[in-house]
C-alpha cells in the first residue's frame, strides 16, 4: 500500500434537502465510531474495535492502523487525548461542551 497523491479537485452535488446526509461523509468529521445505515448498530470507523471494563467506567479503544490526517501525519492516541484533555475544556474553543 503507497500513500496517495495529495491535491486535485474534489466534485460532489447536494441537490436539495434530502441529500443533506452526503456532506458528512465527503466532507466531514470522521468520528471513531459511526451508525449502521438503519441506525440500529454501532460500527467501526476511525476505530478498528473497542471494549469497555464490567461497569462500562474505562473504555479501550484499538485504532486502524496507518490512519492520517489530511497533511500525512498519523492520527494517533495523543490526538484523541489533546481533543479531551486540551480542546473539550477550554471555554473558547466550545462555549457549551458536552455533559460527559
Amino acid at each position: 500500500m503507497t500513500v496517495g497523491r495529495f491535491g486535485g479537485t474534489f466534485r460532489t452535488v447536494v441537490r436539495g434537502d434530502a441529500d443533506h446526509n452526503q456532506i458528512l461523509p465527503t466532507s466531514g468529521n470522521m468520528g471513531l465510531t459511526r451508525w449502521s445505515p438503519d441506525f440500529q448498530t454501532i460500527l467501526p470507523n476511525v476505530a478498528e474495535s473497542w471494549s469497555t471494563n464490567a461497569d462500562s467506567s474505562e473504555y479501550t479503544v484499538k485504532l486502524r492502523a496507518k490512519v492520517k490526517w489530511s497533511d500525512g501525519a498519523p492520527f494517533t492516541a495523543d490526538d484523541i487525548l489533546f481533543f479531551v484533555n486540551d480542546l473539550l475544556p477550554n471555554r473558547e474553543f466550545f462555549a457549551s461542551p458536552p455533559t460527559q
